[in-house]
């Protein structure tokens, strides 16, 4: 049989996948194969999305809009290709203005955390001005904090849910997506 496998942690799922393999079953994954893995022999393919322009492109239109000033980068704790290629368009989004401050990539894993991680950014980094992440969900929660708390940040990500797309149209916020889907 195959396998299609959308895997966000390669390692710690990586058991499974030998087992499947010593019964025979063919994998193809949906990026994030283990590092370990050799094309042909452990799986057979594997499909990618094109994360660095969707993280470029949305990162470009929240920069665009801040233009100086103090910006971050939320990350999920999964180390996988999706997640260090989106890091690197981020990164590379921002030396294309030279007013930008990139500080630390900051890992949160709920909505919970990203909204405690905004609270500290306000009393550490009280000029912050954008916040772009892996899940625009993340992103809206850090944005939605910031701002409640008086400052004035925009967030852009790859990523666009309802309350993402509302935020764009209401310009309350979020800036930018570069996604595939629409609203």
């Amino acid at each position: 049989g195959v396998a299609i496998i959308v895997s966000m942690d390669p390692g710690a799922e990586k058991q499974g996948w030998d087992e499947a393999i010593a019964n025979g079953t063919k994998l193809v994954f949906v990026q994030n194969v283990p590092d370990d893995y050799v094309c042909n022999e452990d799986y057979y393919g594997m499909v990618v999305p094109d994360n660095y322009t969707q993280n470029y492109v949305g990162s470009r239109q929240m920069l665009e809009a801040v233009q100086e000033g103090e910006v971050v980068y939320i990350n999920i704790t999964y180390d996988n290709y999706e997640n260090r290629i989106r890091q690197v368009a981020f990164a590379d989004a921002c030396k294309e203005f030279p007013n930008i401050t990139q500080l630390d990539t900051a890992t949160v894993m709920s909505i919970e955390e990203a909204a405690a991680f905004a609270e500290s950014m306000a009393q550490t980094h009280p000029e912050l001005k954008g916040v772009s992440g892996l899940y625009d969900e993340l992103v809206m929660a850090a944005v939605n904090s910031m701002n409640g708390l008086g400052m004035d940040v925009k967030g852009g990500t790859n990523g666009i849910s309802e309350l993402s797309a509302l935020s764009m149209i209401q310009g309350t916020g979020y800036i930018g997506s570069g996604t595939e889907a629409a609203y």
